[in-house]
Formats: structure tokens, C-alpha cells, sequence
């Protein structure tokens, strides 16, 4: 397929950029970098956005649940738009709060594998979706 080492280091990259601008919204419930990160119609990515937009309009926070995303491989190129990566997603335990403070949700964090196809759109490498 001709694919070369730093088109496959461009989408590594920009995941690891999608998963750091997740942690970026977790802490400061806006969404807006994050969106530019993956194509229209991830569902996981739409739902976990929409998900803080709403904390932000009900006045949730969360504490905790930073995200890594370590030993990413390319999986597979599908052409030379479109690949999957897998990787170790690590995430710490976390705790929701509401407006006044009280906890509403606990999360354990923990580890375990994700994929994430990647698609590139003009230069940019965008997340297409998230599975484990």
C-alpha cells in the first residue's frame, strides 16, 4: 500500500492528541478541541462529548479519570486513508460530582485494550471510532 513509518506516526499522534483533548474536557468541561478530533458520526466520541457538555450545563464535575493511552500498535491499514490501532487505555478511578459537591457516580478505573480506527481527512488523522 506505500504506506510509510511517519504517516503511521501522524496517526498515533493524533490519537494520543483525541486522548489527551478527553482529558482536557474532563477537567475543564469544554468540549471544543475535542470535537475537532474525530470524524462526524463516532458514536462513542459524540456520546462521551455530549456527556460533559451536559455536566457543564448541570453543573457536574469530575474528579480523577485521567486517560492514557500507552503501546499503541497499527493493527491494520485498510487503505491509505484508513487504519486501526490498538493500545493499552488506562484510566484512573474517578468520581462525578454535582453542582453542590455530592458525589453521584464512582468509577474504579482500570485497564484493558481499545481500538481506535483512524481516518485521514485532507492532512489531519481523525479518531473514527472506539471499541475494546
Amino acid at each position: 500500500m506505500g504506506v510509510t513509518a511517519t504517516e503511521e506516526a501522524a496517526a498515533i499522534a493524533a490519537a494520543q492528541a483525541y486522548v489527551g483533548a478527553l482529558n482536557q474536557a474532563f477537567s475543564t468541561r469544554s468540549t471544543t478541541k475535542l470535537r475537532t478530533l474525530f470524524v462526524p458520526g463516532c458514536v462513542v466520541c459524540e456520546r462521551d462529548a455530549d456527556m460533559i457538555d451536559g455536566w457543564r450545563t448541570s453543573g457536574r464535575s469530575i474528579a480523577g479519570g485521567a486517560l492514557a493511552f500507552g503501546d499503541v500498535t497499527v493493527v491494520r491499514w485498510d487503505s491509505a486513508t484508513h487504519l486501526l490501532l490498538k493500545g493499552q487505555m488506562t484510566t484512573a478511578p474517578s468520581e462525578i460530582k454535582d453542582a453542590s459537591g455530592r458525589v453521584v457516580d464512582r468509577f474504579p478505573g482500570g485497564t484493558g485494550v481499545v481500538y481506535l480506527p483512524m481516518s485521514r481527512l485532507g492532512a489531519a488523522w481523525l479518531v473514527e471510532g472506539v471499541s475494546s
